[in-house]
């Protein structure tokens, strides 16, 4: 995995169990609203058969970074758009706790 850059961030929304929505600081009194997947992570739809699990997963997710201050390792843009990026919140890795409480799978990217 190479990181691209790190970020400081308020996390405005989460989508689901591996999207969010954050006003990112690029210094100088510059802020723009990215969309940002959690990179290597696969978490449960929130729609559809998965939609029980998928709401822990977001709610989880919720209370560990929305409206909170975050750091944000940038990887690269997926197809959709997103920003893949690693993100730390109160020193933890989110995106390590996500798989270990059970709430995510890992996979691989392909680059």
């Amino acid at each position: 995995m190479f990181v691209n850059y790190t970020y400081n961030a308020t996390v405005t929304r989460v989508i689901d169990g591996d999207t969010f929505d954050a006003d990112v600081d690029l210094g100088f009194n510059v802020i723009i609203k990215e969309r940002f997947r959690l990179y290597g992570l696969n978490a449960p739809e929130i729609h559809g058969e998965e939609k029980g699990r998928g709401e822990r997963a977001r709610q989880w997710l919720a209370g560990q970074i929305e409206g909170k201050f975050v750091t944000v390792n940038s990887v690269r843009k997926e197809k959709y758009g997103r920003w893949l990026a690693v993100v730390n919140s109160a020193g933890k890795n989110v995106n390590d706790e996500m798989v270990a409480e059970g709430l995510a799978s890992k996979y691989l990217l392909e680059k």
